[in-house]
């Protein structure tokens, strides 16, 4: 399973075309965000893969979770992790 970062600057429309194609490809990615503004984006990025996803009569399951990191000046910080998974529709 790949995983992607994503950041407040990251292109919505790249980030779309990544998870549909490793959702195609393995079925599964992960997404990993800090802060406000890159789950923002990471929010509007699987709202366009969802509909990328929808014409080939699939869709996407979301599981939240949190993760423990580290910043550049060795302060703990908790991130968003996204676990996406694709789900065959009827």
């Amino acid at each position: 399973m790949e995983i992607l970062k994503v950041a407040k600057e990251t292109n919505i429309n790249k980030l779309a075309g990544s998870i549909a194609n490793n959702l195609r490809n393995d079925g599964e990615v992960a997404i990993c965000m800090i802060g406000a503004q890159s789950i923002n984006q990471t929010i509007k990025g699987c709202i366009i893969a969802r509909r990328y996803l929808k014409e080939e009569n699939k869709d996407l399951y979301i599981q939240p979770d949190f993760f423990d990191t580290t910043s550049t000046a060795e302060n703990r910080v908790t991130g968003i992790q996204f676990t996406i998974k694709v789900v065959n529709l009827a």
